[in-house]
């Protein structure tokens, strides 16, 4: 009996967290949720995903554009599937620019050792 009282408790305070969640997402400009963009976003950023980056952390800004897609999808809201490619376009970005970076860098080591 404790646990479902811990249980209704836990489901309230989710409820009441997630309540803009309900009242946010609705069916709008269905013809955004295209399966093929998205599934190459989400390829994109599963991708930058399995970088084995040593910053903590750092896997989040690849894991919320694929938790907005997702809501996105099961709404079929479009305008969350834009939102969640300007993240995927804001990834993109950085991904070039710091890679862009790492490059300099081993080549400024790799002059200094040889």
């Amino acid at each position: 009996m404790l646990s479902m009282r811990m249980l209704d408790r836990v489901l309230g305070i989710v409820e009441r967290r997630l309540g803009w969640l309900v009242t946010s997402t609705r069916p709008r400009w269905e013809p955004l949720v295209t399966p093929r963009l998205v599934g190459l976003s989400i390829t994109f950023l599963a991708l930058g995903l399995a970088l084995p980056l040593p910053i903590p952390g750092s896997n989040l800004i690849f894991i919320i554009p694929i938790l907005i897609y997702s809501i996105g999808l099961l709404e079929r809201d479009g305008v969350w599937i834009l939102v969640a490619h300007v993240c995927t376009l804001v990834d993109f970005a950085l991904a070039i620019a710091f890679g862009a970076t790492i490059v300099a860098v081993l080549a400024r080591v790799w002059h200094w050792l040889f």
